[in-house]
């Protein structure tokens, strides 16, 4: 098997065990700035690539650790010549991402809901001291006229430790903390009898009947509880993702991108080995980005390394190879094969790029969970020999669309300006690309 065939079934085998990253504003180089959870397979019909990633971290969470791993293949000739044996050139390109992300409440749009349930508690907190006033002058008598009647009971020392205990942290009240000691009486006192037992378990059951009767510390006990539910109604809108309008996701991406062709050395030659070359590219790249997520409006930057070929510049051929059998004695016998080779000077050099990419998402109606999104990105590139690659800036527009309710991004389209300064090619109609990306995605999205 040869190695252009190996890569394409290493990827489809990645493919079909990974199927799970999200990319969203991918151009046609599958590129992107803007990452989020979740996973994807593209298929890109007219740029013949396919990508598959996945990124860790869920949405709802306000702060934590992510990571990736991207793998996409890509074919000059388009997808369909993926399935051929014919024109193959591969592209591979492989990557992992390590970030962080956290997000920032928005207390200007919700500091109404916040500061009316704080007003709330700090009312009833207001009240607590006089409730507590009123427990100390009227029930911890009560307690402390059953915590004699147990001290009386010298078999029952350790039960009786334990209720004062109570009444020296003035949690006398609390008839949970009472019913514990009753249902320990017997493994507290190894030496007690079961009717002696019995007789204190009587008593605690007196004091808890007491203790819940009285109208103080039932006063006690709703105002405890209107903190304590004010509390949770505090923490958990503290928690929701839906009150959180900044997110921001700080990450660093690394990889290695591996180009497969065969190279015309143009040498005059009689023999194949000597005229054209099996070359295996690999270069290796670095980057590092961020993506912001603004209510309903994603943006994302990303600067990075990379080292390249001039593999773009060289120019493609189709080579015909005849061989004729001259042993046949009644005439001659041809074949013929077709060899694909990219001819021209083959260099290595240095790419910087910046990549910037926003996206707005709106819902198609009041009660629908499905989203359009609008977007464009920016891609600058500069090389460390514009004798060999010119710079260029790429410009393109997208659209595209999801399903809200169960988070898949479905795909969409764009336009792209592959060159909008005109750097490599003059006329400008001719940098226009258009593109359609088909996703198959699998819970990735969270607007909620």
């Amino acid at each position: 098997m040869g190695m252009k065939k190996l890569i394409l079934l290493g990827l489809f085998s990645f493919i079909l065990i990974t199927i799970q990253g999200q990319v969203l504003m991918q151009d046609a180089e599958g590129h992107s700035s803007i990452v989020s959870p979740g996973g994807t397979v593209t298929i890109d019909i007219s740029e013949g690539l396919i990508k598959t990633n996945y990124y860790s971290g869920p949405n709802d969470n306000k702060r934590g650790i992510m990571w990736g791993v991207d793998l996409q293949g890509k074919n000059s000739s388009g997808v369909a010549s993926l399935f051929s044996s014919g024109d193959f050139s591969p592209n591979i390109e492989m990557s992992g991402l390590f970030g962080v992300y956290f997000s920032k409440i928005n207390y200007g749009k919700f500091s109404k809901k916040v500061t009316q349930l704080e007003n709330n508690k700090r009312s009833i907190e207001q009240r607590r001291p006089d409730i507590i006033d009123n427990l100390e002058s009227n029930v911890k008598p009560i307690f402390q006229k059953y915590l004699d009647e147990i001290q009386k009971i010298k078999p029952a020392n350790k039960t009786y430790t334990r209720l004062k205990s109570l009444s020296d942290s003035y949690t006398y009240y609390k008839v949970s903390e009472v019913q514990k000691i009753i249902e320990d009486v017997a493994t507290d006192n190894p030496k007690i009898n079961a009717s002696t037992a019995d007789q204190v378990k009587v008593i605690l059951t007196n004091l808890i009947n007491d203790i819940q009767s009285n109208r103080f510390t039932k006063e006690f006990n709703i105002v405890d509880s209107e903190i304590d539910l004010i509390n949770k109604k505090l923490k958990s809108f503290k928690n929701d993702s839906v009150n959180y309008s900044l997110k921001a996701k700080p990450y660093v991406r690394f990889g290695l991108n591996t180009n497969n062709f065969t190279h015309d050395n143009g040498i005059d030659s009689l023999t194949l080995e000597s005229r054209f070359s099996e070359v295996l590219d690999t270069k290796g790249f670095i980057e590092l980005g961020l993506t912001l997520r603004l209510n309903n409006v994603f943006y994302g930057i990303a600067l990075g390394y990379s080292g390249v070929s001039n593999f773009s510049a060289l120019s493609k051929k189709t080579y015909k190879l005849v061989t004729v059998d001259t042993t046949l004695s009644d005439g001659d016998l041809e074949s013929t094969k077709e060899i694909t080779a990219y001819k021209g000077e083959f260099a290595e050099l240095s790419k910087y790029y910046l990549n910037i990419d926003v996206i707005y998402l709106k819902s198609l109606g009041k009660s629908s969970k499905n989203y359009i999104g609008f977007g464009g990105y920016l891609r600058s590139n500069f090389y460390s020999d514009t004798d060999i690659l010119k710079d260029y800036t790429s410009l393109g527009l997208n659209i595209s669309f999801i399903n809200g309710k169960e988070g898949r991004f479905l795909g969409g389209f764009y336009v792209q300006s592959n060159d909008i300064f005109s750097q490599n090619q003059k006329i400008f109609s001719k940098t226009i690309s258009f593109g359609l990306t088909v996703k198959f995605a699998f819970k990735t999205l969270s607007f909620y």
